[in-house]
């Protein structure tokens, strides 16, 4: 009996320690973002989850963890540009400081 209910409590840690990860990598991303958007003198305007599939956080195998957001943004001149931004390295995710940009219009 000790046994089984250990197991749970295990079980259950390890999931919640995942979950925690998980949330863990967006809250950075999206804070990274944000900060970058702001010393660009940019206002994000809309912002979605772009990584193809197989590849990120979510997918435990994957070469590429970084994170890739979809996002719609104003300059200061007021001119709208979209683009992705992808945080992180390819191999450590958030867990470097790494951010780039791919603009659509360039």
């Amino acid at each position: 009996m000790f046994e089984v209910s250990f197991a749970a409590v295990f079980f259950g840690a390890f999931v919640a320690l995942g979950v925690y990860l998980y949330r863990w990598q967006y809250r950075q991303a999206d804070a990274r973002v944000i900060d970058w958007a702001e010393r660009s003198h940019l206002r994000i305007i809309a912002k979605e989850r772009a990584n193809p599939l197989g590849t990120g956080p979510r997918a435990m195998r994957a070469g590429n963890k970084q994170i890739i957001y979809r996002i719609t943004v104003i300059d200061a001149h007021g001119i709208e540009r979209r683009g992705l931004v992808k945080v992180g390295s390819e191999s450590s995710g958030v867990l470097t400081d790494t951010l780039g940009v791919v603009w659509d219009d360039s």
